[in-house]
């Protein structure tokens, strides 16, 4: 039997947690806020590693301009180190669009 496969996420507090993954749907919901990210097991960020290529980190992707407000909260979270969950979600998808999209 294999074993599951697992990584390493930072919540809000600070704290490091070792989840199964995929991660249920609660926690990918806080993964897509910005709530829940991912890391290594010491804390330091997550290097995705592909076999065909060196390790990769090109920063957050930006989400369609048609996506879920979740996603953008995200999104404009990762960009936006001054703006906070409750700003973010006190902006409508469109505002938050306007404001970050390139």
């Amino acid at each position: 039997m294999t074993a599951a496969e697992t990584g390493f996420f930072r919540g809000a507090g600070g704290g490091v947690f070792e989840l199964q993954l995929p991660l249920s749907e609660n926690f990918e919901q806080q993964r897509v806020r910005g709530q829940l990210v991912r890391v290594a097991e010491d804390g330091s960020p997550h290097v995705e590693v592909s076999d065909d290529e060196g390790p990769k980190d090109e920063g957050p992707v930006q989400p369609a301009k048609n996506a879920s407000k979740d996603e953008w909260v995200g999104y404009a979270l990762a960009v936006d180190d001054k703006l906070t969950v409750d700003d973010a979600d006190a902006m409508t998808r469109n505002d938050l669009v306007e404001k970050y999209a390139k």
